[in-house]
C-alpha cells in the first residue's frame, strides 16, 4: 500500500511555476518554470523564464566524463522537430564549463557542466509549445554535441512552454 501511494505521488506531480513574483527592487514581473530533463545522454535540462514581456530559455548540461569546453555568445543551439523543421536559438553570453554548472540538484554537482541562457521570441516559444523536438545540436569550442530527444522529454518541453506562455 505504501509503495502504491508513493508511486501515485510521483506520477501526479504536475508542472508549475517555480517563481511567480514581482521583484522588490526592479518591479519586474518574474515567472520561472521548474527544470525538466531534456536529454539523458549528456544530462541536459531546460526551463523557461519570463521577465515582464521578455522570454528566456535556460539550458544546462553535464557529462560524467566531461571535458572543458565553451560556448560563444551568439552560438546556435539547434532544435530539430519531427516534421524536419529546424529552430535556431542563440546563446546570450560566452560560457565555459565549470564544476557543478550543469547541475540542477546534487546529481552532477561534481561534474563539469555548462549553463546557457538564451533570449527567445514569443513566436519561438509558441512553436516549442506545439511541435515535438526530436534532436538537439549545440556548437561548442570542441565541435558540436548532438543527441536525440525522447518523445516523453519533448512533451515536457511543450508543457513548460505552454505554462510560461499562459502565465
Amino acid at each position: 500500500m505504501f509503495l502504491f501511494v508513493l508511486t501515485l505521488s510521483f506520477t501526479s506531480v504536475g508542472q508549475s511555476l517555480l517563481k511567480d513574483e514581482v521583484d522588490d527592487f526592479t518591479k519586474k514581473e518574474i515567472k520561472e518554470t521548474e527544470w525538466e530533463v531534456f536529454t539523458r545522454y549528456f544530462h541536459s535540462y531546460i526551463r523557461f523564464r519570463k521577465v515582464d514581456s521578455e522570454f528566456l530559455m535556460d539550458f544546462k548540461m553535464w557529462r560524467a566524463n566531461g571535458s572543458v569546453f565553451s560556448v560563444n555568445e551568439g552560438e546556435t543551439l539547434y532544435f530539430k522537430f519531427t516534421d524536419g523543421e529546424v529552430m535556431k536559438i542563440q546563446n546570450s553570453n560566452y560560457e565555459i564549463t565549470g564544476y557543478g554548472d550543469g547541475a540542477t540538484n546534487i546529481s552532477g554537482s561534481g561534474a563539469l557542466g555548462i549553463y546557457l541562457k538564451c533570449n527567445i521570441s514569443k513566436d519561438q516559444l509558441e512553436i516549442l509549445s506545439t511541435k515535438e523536438i526530436n534532436q538537439l545540436r549545440i556548437y561548442t569550442s570542441n565541435g558540436y554535441i548532438e543527441n536525440d530527444v525522447k518523445p516523453k522529454f519533448a512533451e515536457e518541453v511543450q508543457n513548460l512552454a505552454n505554462l510560461i506562455l499562459k502565465s
